[in-house]
């Protein structure tokens, strides 16, 4: 099913504009969302229990990197969860985008070709558009997840519609069906 796109931008902006709070241990790095996020990437790789800093070598007390991964509370793996789902969802609309076939000429009178020609160069051009807001987007949510502490602005996109061009594919199916109408009416009366 295709993507509700408003929806979608409107959930993923405030995705990108979430600011996850951290426990008072790192009250001094509040207004420092990088070195907030330099700590939890530290924790993350450091792993459950470390003896060593992997960085400088000395001892690290159990204590310590306890305190610093309950600093990171359960919204922020929510938050972790949910761009991961939404890059997810960019992805398979991608997938879905390049599975949208051209109209076979073969399947219609060939007096039409260049009205085909010309939907589907349409139909392309609102692919590419729509790849190219999708590609634009999946890029945010990543920046998002290297740097979860930091607001990710978006600007307005232009989304393409694929109505205009419904409207000239029924046409196009429409005025098929009358040839053939007037083909079967022209052969009933020559019998």
């Amino acid at each position: 099913e295709s993507l509700n796109f408003q929806l979608f931008l409107k959930s993923t902006k405030e995705l990108l504009s979430k600011v996850v709070t951290v426990s008072n241990i790192l009250d001094e790095y509040k207004n420092n969302p990088e070195k907030i996020n330099w700590i939890k990437q530290g924790v993350d790789i450091h792993g459950e229990n470390p003896q060593k800093c992997i960085f400088c070598g000395n001892s690290i007390e159990s204590d310590f990197i306890k305190n610093l991964k309950l600093a990171f509370s359960d919204e922020l793996s929510f938050l972790e969860e949910k761009l991961a789902a939404q890059k997810n969802k960019i992805q398979s609309e991608i997938k879905r985008l390049d599975n949208i076939p051209d109209i076979n000429q073969d399947d219609y009178f060939k007096d039409s070709a260049s009205t085909i020609e010309n939907i589907n160069k349409d139909i392309r051009h609102t692919i590419s558009n729509r790849k190219e807001v999708l590609t634009m987007l999946e890029s945010k949510i990543q920046a998002k997840q290297r740097d979860i502490f930091s607001k990710i602005e978006i600007d307005d996109l232009n989304w393409d519609n694929f109505s205009e061009i419904q409207v000239e594919i029924n046409s196009l199916h429409n005025s098929t069906i009358e040839h053939i109408e007037q083909f079967e009416k022209r052969r009933t009366e020559s019998i």
